[in-house]
């Protein structure tokens, strides 16, 4: 490793839990994995029919407050704090990542590195105003999100490389559906994931809230 010491990037946090705040779970969550990335924090939740999602640049106490808190409802809830190893530290950048088609949506919270990101964003073509590897995977998810997000994962994780670790969610992700993404509170299975190293970006306190709705086509 020569000088360098072992380093973080991100936090991540799913957790699925019908019945109680999920946002204030997603919260504390982030909160304990603040140290994994300081640049901005987010939480996206899905009440079963819509995704809203809330981010900001700056540190989780700083990003959410009761009222920001109050308007995620849903029971799942996916959530990330973001050290920046691809993309300015901007709050397009912030995560999770959403993106939708009008009918059907996702969110995803990403960390990692990925070292064909050239492909990825010839495959992706025009970008909007993010500039993260984690956006292209977004992007290539919801183009293939037509049978289920499991689907889509199954179809664009391999041809993904690098080093990655990922939670994501539709507005009708289950546990079963993706079980890295949706951790079952009831049985002591909340999760937190992370991946390699810290610092701090932007979200959504009362300087620039991103939500986003949408319903899911039927099935």
């Amino acid at each position: 490793m020569g000088g360098e010491s072992p380093k973080e990037e991100c936090g991540l946090f799913g957790v699925w839990a019908p019945g109680e705040d999920v946002s204030r779970l997603a919260y504390f969550g982030l909160f304990a994995l603040q140290h994994r990335g300081q640049e901005s924090a987010g939480i996206a939740v899905s009440n079963g029919q819509n995704i809203l999602v809330y981010k900001e640049l700056g540190l989780v106490s700083q990003v959410f407050n009761e009222a920001a808190l109050s308007t995620l409802e849903g029971d799942l809830a996916i959530a990330h704090t973001r050290y920046s190893t691809t993309g300015s530290t901007t709050w397009d950048n912030a995560q999770p990542a959403f993106k939708t088609d009008g009918e059907r949506s996702i969110a995803l919270g990403h960390n990692g590195n990925l070292v064909n990101t050239a492909d990825l964003a010839e495959r992706v073509g025009r970008q909007g105003a993010a500039s993260t590897d984690s956006d292209l995977v977004a992007t290539l998810l919801a183009k293939e999100n037509r049978d289920g997000l499991e689907e889509a994962a199954m179809r664009v994780l391999p041809t993904l490389q690098g080093a990655f670790c990922f939670v994501m969610m539709s507005e009708r992700c289950t546990p079963r559906a993706i079980p890295t993404a949706c951790a079952r509170f009831r049985s002591a299975s909340c999760r937190t994931g992370s991946a390699s190293r810290p610092r701090p970006a932007r979200s959504t306190s009362s300087v620039r809230p991103t939500s986003a709705t949408s319903s899911p086509a039927s099935s």
